[in-house]
Protein backbone atom coordinates (compact mmCIF):
# COMPACT_ATOMS: atom_id res chain seq x y z
CA UNK A 1 0.00 0.00 0.00
CA UNK A 2 1.04 3.71 -0.97
CA UNK A 3 1.72 5.62 2.12
CA UNK A 4 0.46 9.32 0.42
CA UNK A 5 0.79 11.09 3.16
CA UNK A 6 4.50 10.75 3.80
CA UNK A 7 4.96 11.21 -0.13
CA UNK A 8 3.07 14.36 0.36
CA UNK A 9 5.45 14.98 3.52
CA UNK A 10 8.48 14.35 1.20
CA UNK A 11 7.53 17.02 -1.19
CA UNK A 12 6.26 19.64 0.88
CA UNK A 13 9.75 19.20 2.84
CA UNK A 14 11.57 19.33 -0.55
CA UNK A 15 9.55 22.63 -1.64
CA UNK A 16 10.51 24.33 1.65
CA UNK A 17 14.37 23.03 1.24
CA UNK A 18 13.89 24.47 -2.70
CA UNK A 19 12.55 27.89 -1.42
CA UNK A 20 14.99 28.43 1.98
CA UNK A 21 18.31 27.55 -0.66
CA UNK A 22 16.76 30.17 -3.39
CA UNK A 23 16.31 32.71 -0.24
CA UNK A 24 19.72 32.45 1.10
CA UNK A 25 21.52 32.56 -2.26
CA UNK A 26 19.42 35.60 -3.29
CA UNK A 27 20.26 37.11 -0.07
CA UNK A 28 24.11 37.01 -0.67
CA UNK A 29 23.50 37.91 -4.03
CA UNK A 30 21.81 41.27 -2.34
CA UNK A 31 24.76 41.46 0.11
CA UNK A 32 27.54 41.48 -2.77
CA UNK A 33 25.42 44.26 -4.77
CA UNK A 34 25.41 46.23 -1.53
CA UNK A 35 29.37 45.74 -0.82
CA UNK A 36 30.27 46.21 -4.47
CA UNK A 37 28.15 49.78 -4.48
CA UNK A 38 29.60 50.82 -0.94
CA UNK A 39 33.83 49.74 -1.63
CA UNK A 40 34.21 50.01 -5.89
CA UNK A 41 33.44 52.21 -8.31
CA UNK A 42 32.43 50.61 -10.92
CA UNK A 43 30.34 50.08 -14.03
CA UNK A 44 27.28 48.57 -13.07
CA UNK A 45 26.56 48.27 -17.04
CA UNK A 46 28.74 45.92 -18.16
CA UNK A 47 28.01 42.47 -18.61
CA UNK A 48 28.36 40.62 -15.04
CA UNK A 49 27.41 43.14 -13.01
CA UNK A 50 24.51 44.13 -15.36
CA UNK A 51 23.21 40.85 -14.44
CA UNK A 52 23.49 40.74 -10.72
CA UNK A 53 21.80 44.56 -10.68
CA UNK A 54 19.04 43.41 -12.71
CA UNK A 55 18.48 40.49 -10.56
CA UNK A 56 18.45 42.23 -7.47
CA UNK A 57 16.48 45.11 -8.56
CA UNK A 58 13.04 44.23 -7.20
CA UNK A 59 14.37 44.54 -3.84
CA UNK A 60 15.66 47.66 -4.18
CA UNK A 61 12.32 49.11 -5.53
CA UNK A 62 9.61 47.18 -4.18
CA UNK A 63 7.80 49.03 -1.88
CA UNK A 64 9.45 52.48 -1.91
CA UNK A 65 6.59 54.06 -2.23
CA UNK A 66 5.22 52.43 0.70
CA UNK A 67 7.91 53.05 3.35
CA UNK A 68 8.51 56.32 4.74
CA UNK A 69 12.17 58.24 3.89
CA UNK A 70 13.60 58.85 7.27
CA UNK A 71 15.88 61.88 7.05
CA UNK A 72 16.48 61.69 3.72
CA UNK A 73 17.76 58.11 3.67
CA UNK A 74 15.68 55.34 1.60
CA UNK A 75 15.08 51.93 4.01
CA UNK A 76 13.58 50.53 1.21
CA UNK A 77 16.43 47.90 0.88
CA UNK A 78 17.07 47.92 4.36
CA UNK A 79 13.29 46.28 5.35
CA UNK A 80 13.29 44.39 1.99
CA UNK A 81 16.24 42.37 2.76
CA UNK A 82 15.18 42.26 6.53
CA UNK A 83 12.20 40.69 5.27
CA UNK A 84 13.96 38.26 3.23
CA UNK A 85 15.76 37.49 5.98
CA UNK A 86 13.18 36.65 8.22
CA UNK A 87 11.59 34.81 5.56
CA UNK A 88 14.90 32.38 5.17
CA UNK A 89 14.80 32.01 9.37
CA UNK A 90 10.96 31.35 9.00
CA UNK A 91 11.34 28.36 6.22
CA UNK A 92 14.60 27.07 8.39
CA UNK A 93 12.18 26.21 11.31
CA UNK A 94 9.99 24.51 8.71
CA UNK A 95 13.16 22.33 7.74
CA UNK A 96 14.49 21.81 11.36
CA UNK A 97 10.89 21.47 12.38
CA UNK A 98 9.43 18.69 9.82
CA UNK A 99 12.74 17.09 8.57
CA UNK A 100 11.98 14.00 7.00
Amino acid sequence: MVNFTKILNTINYIFILFCYIVTKIYSLAIEFRIFIQIFFFVNPYNYPLRFLWVWTNPVFTFGRKLYPYFITIDICPIVNLMLLKKLSAFLNIFLVKYKI
